[in-house]
């Protein structure tokens, strides 16, 4: 009996394996959700977006700094002054 559960259970390790490196073989086509922000972008600093699979991979692309909103000479969104 005792063999037996060793056998099972060093076959369910086994399949776990396979199925947690699913993304490694040719026939997985990634389903990635949708984006989700990271941080965000401010004037003066990138910010990063990120999603990912179900396979867990992830892509993260970065979200460009806006730039000052100067209006009167003064940024709008941060307070910074020309």
């Amino acid at each position: 009996m005792k063999k037996i559960f060793v056998v099972l259970l060093a076959m369910l390790m086994l399949v776990n394996m396979f199925a947690l490196t699913a993304c490694d073989g040719d026939d997985h086509t990634h389903s990635y959700g949708s984006w989700s922000v990271t941080s965000n972008a401010t004037c003066t600093t990138d910010g990063s977006r990120s999603k990912s699979c179900s396979c867990g991979d992830i892509i993260t692309e970065t979200i460009p700094a806006t730039g000052h909103n100067m209006v009167g000479g003064v940024c709008t969104d941060c307070g910074a002054t020309e």
